[in-house]
């Protein structure tokens, strides 16, 4: 989630909202979220910080990896 922090200009605050939103949407921003909190991003920054969750969180999704499952 570094490249988000690199490429846009966001407070703190709104940055950890906006990776609690991006976690509980499995990646990806509820319409709510897109229409309330986020209304200032444009859908080019929408599509980017989706992106860049699933990149940096993709390794979550494979077969294994559950919560609490250690090898």
């Amino acid at each position: 989630m570094a490249n988000v922090s690199a490429h846009m200009d966001l407070p703190s605050r709104l940055e950890t909202l906006l990776f609690s939103f991006l976690h509980a949407g499995k990646g990806k921003l509820s319409k709510r979220a897109r229409e309330k909190e986020f209304q200032g991003l444009s859908d080019d920054e929408v599509s980017f910080v989706e992106s860049a969750y699933v990149e940096a969180f993709a390794w979550q999704n494979q077969p294994g990896n559950q919560p609490g499952r250690h090898i």
